[in-house]
């Protein structure tokens, strides 16, 4: 078989990453390239998908992903089996050519029905994740499907797939299932695999409760790479989980993680620096990591960089920018972010004044467990702000932010309907 691209799993959010086997050159290059294109205008389909390989990883050529791409084409029309793994691989990660999931997996498809287990293994990660484009569902999620197919290899010993099959039993509560193939998955080498088997020895999923196994095989994990393990050990270490408490150790593997692109670790580090906690305070430092993470869209970055905005802190006060910043946050499902963008909309602050808005966001915060938002829902219900008067409405709210603690909210309920405060 031709030469293919390797994608392994890196993280529980099933990113692909590709080893990639490729076409390797003799001593001279120039020669060996020249013979490739060749052959390969000729329709040798092993030279093209070697020109392909050779395009894709740069060797002995300018790396072009087009090229590559435009050669794993040529070798599929002239009957390549393996190509349709490479364009599908091509497709589901734009490079080359625009990115297209649903094109990817069909190619996927293809290069399954031909045997390629790395194909099969995509087709799964598609059925369990699904395919979506915006708000259009091309590609439903199929769990079960999913699952067929990731037992189907793990009994053929494909590693990625017992990692794969496990996440799907530990979503299940198939904690004994998921402990049987984690194991395997760890034992054969696979470090995200050893990163999921440390949470089944620390939550007892499948096995009983170890901490020294589960420190065990976290360790391991991030002597392999792994970074979620690397802010796992380093969260541990900060608070003390089952370790000692050593904030040193914790600031080192936070930089590992957050280095290697982890964003929570990124804000782990924007948060130590910012307080001081465990490294001298440095708010130029702080605001960097911040913003390193919510590059990535992280949610808490957000948050952060908009209190230091609203606060003037490590820069002029921008009222503005902070209610960006905010509604940000708040449409990634902050719910601090969601109370405060809605009490900007209800005062004019940063935005335009707008009571429809604020009670918008006061529901969504309020039904992400805020007790201040559920307060200040009640109080839209009552004065009829931004939504329709509803007594009924607001007592249920006003109860809720009672009942999970709002002081102001117990301090309402007595002095206006004579309840004392509990």
């Amino acid at each position: 078989m031709e030469n293919i691209l390797k994608p392994y799993l890196s993280s529980s959010a099933f990113i692909f990453i590709f080893l990639i086997a490729v076409f390797y050159l003799q001593a001279n290059e120039n020669k060996d390239i020249s013979n490739l294109i060749t052959r390969a205008a000729e329709n040798d389909v092993k030279a093209q998908i070697a020109l392909g390989n050779a395009y894709f990883s740069g060797k002995g050529v300018d790396q072009d992903y087009s090229k590559a791409f435009d050669w794993y084409l040529q070798a599929e029309k002239n009957g390549s089996k393996s190509a349709n793994f490479n364009i599908g691989l091509c497709y589901d990660n734009g490079l080359g050519v625009e990115i297209d999931k649903m094109k990817a997996f069909e190619y996927y498809l293809k290069a399954a029905e031909y045997g390629v287990k790395e194909a099969l293994f995509n087709v799964a990660m598609s059925y369990r994740n699904g395919i979506r484009k915006g708000d259009i569902v091309l590609l439903k999620p199929d769990i079960d499907r999913a699952e067929k197919i990731l037992s189907g290899l793990s009994k053929k010993g494909f590693c990625p797939a017992y990692r794969a099959l496990g996440e799907i039993y530990l979503n299940k509560s198939k904690f004994g299932d998921a402990f049987k193939v984690l194991k395997t998955s760890s034992e054969i080498g696979d470090p995200q695999g050893m990163n999921l088997l440390s949470d089944c020895y620390y939550y007892g999923w499948g096995t009983e409760q170890d901490y020294s196994k589960r420190f065990y095989w976290l360790k391991k994990a991030v002597d392999t790479g792994n970074i979620e393990a690397c802010g796992k050990l380093a969260y541990s270490l900060e608070i003390g989980d089952g370790l000692k408490q050593d904030m040193r150790t914790a600031m080192k593997y936070y930089t590992i993680a957050a280095s290697s692109g982890l964003s929570m670790a990124q804000v782990k580090l924007g948060e130590a620096y910012a307080f001081g906690n465990g490294v001298s305070q440095d708010i130029t430092l702080a605001v960097s990591w911040y913003k390193k993470a919510a590059e990535q869209n992280n949610p808490k970055a957000y948050f952060a960089l908009a209190l230091m905005a609203m606060q003037g802190i490590g820069e002029k006060q921008d009222i503005r920018k902070a209610s960006d910043l905010f509604k940000k946050a708040a449409l990634l499902g902050e719910v601090h972010a969601q109370f405060n963008i809605a009490n900007f909309y209800m005062n004019g602050k940063g935005v335009e004044k707008n009571p429809k808005k604020a009670f918008e966001w006061y529901k969504k915060a309020a039904e992400n467990g805020s007790s201040k938002a559920q307060r200040e829902l009640a109080f839209c219900y009552f004065d009829a702000s931004g939504t329709e008067k509803d007594f009924k409405k607001g007592m249920y709210w006003l109860k809720k932010a009672v009942k999970n603690g709002d002081i102001h909210a117990k301090e309402f309920m007595r002095d206006v309907f004579g309840q004392k405060k509990k």
